[in-house]
């Protein structure tokens, strides 16, 4: 009986570790004044549940940042990175350094409610010295890649082909934005684990 409790307790702790919180967190943006005086919404900054500006995940922004960004390129590299594109799009709609975060629900913010230059998360528009984005997995080299089957270090279920977007590596594959933790990893780095789910080193 006592195996079977501890089992239970168990499980319900490594649930509730993997069903992530916003509220209280970094992407909790309620208490900003743009957002209704201070007494805003936690979820609408991101997510509508009617007339959502795309179809995935009911998206309340503007469809994504609009900058041109500088890439990251190096002679190393078998595949070439292209323009951020979806997922990545999106986190950079806040994370540009340009776009006002109070851009939502079809307005367009003012500048002064972007992420300043210098803070952490404003990745600015030169993401050439940021790992790469909207870069496909597959074709790069063999002998430096896990197969996307995987594990991700620190999750009981992710494997490498579950954080791909359409085979494209970008933000969410490392970052889940409704995590708790400093870096809102989808896996633990201690160790740098989480970088060799993929990398071979």
């Amino acid at each position: 009986m006592k195996k079977v409790i501890l089992v239970a307790l168990a499980l319900t702790l490594l649930a509730s570790s993997a069903f992530a919180v916003v509220s209280g967190g970094k992407h909790d943006l309620s208490t900003q004044l743009w957002n209704n005086a201070g007494a805003g919404e936690i979820c609408i900054v991101c997510h509508t549940p009617h007339n959502s500006l795309t179809d995935v995940p009911l998206w309340n922004r503007a469809a994504g940042a609009t900058a041109s960004f500088n890439l990251y390129s190096s002679t190393t590299l078998d595949n070439a990175p292209v323009q951020p594109s979806g997922y990545s799009l999106m986190c950079l709609s806040c994370h540009d350094g340009v776009t006002g975060l109070d851009s939502f629900a079809g307005t367009t913010g003012v500048t002064a409610n972007v992420i300043g230059a210098g803070t952490p998360g404003n990745f600015g528009t030169n993401l050439g010295n940021d790992h790469p984005i909207s870069i496909a997995y597959s074709g790069l080299a063999v002998d430096e890649l896990q197969l996307t089957s995987n594990a991700i270090s620190g999750s009981a279920t992710l494997t490498v082909a579950d954080v791909l977007v359409g085979g494209n590596v970008e933000c969410s594959s490392c970052h889940d934005v409704h995590a708790t933790p400093q870096y809102m990893l989808v896996g633990t780095n201690a160790g740098s684990a989480l970088c060799m789910s993929c990398h071979i080193k």
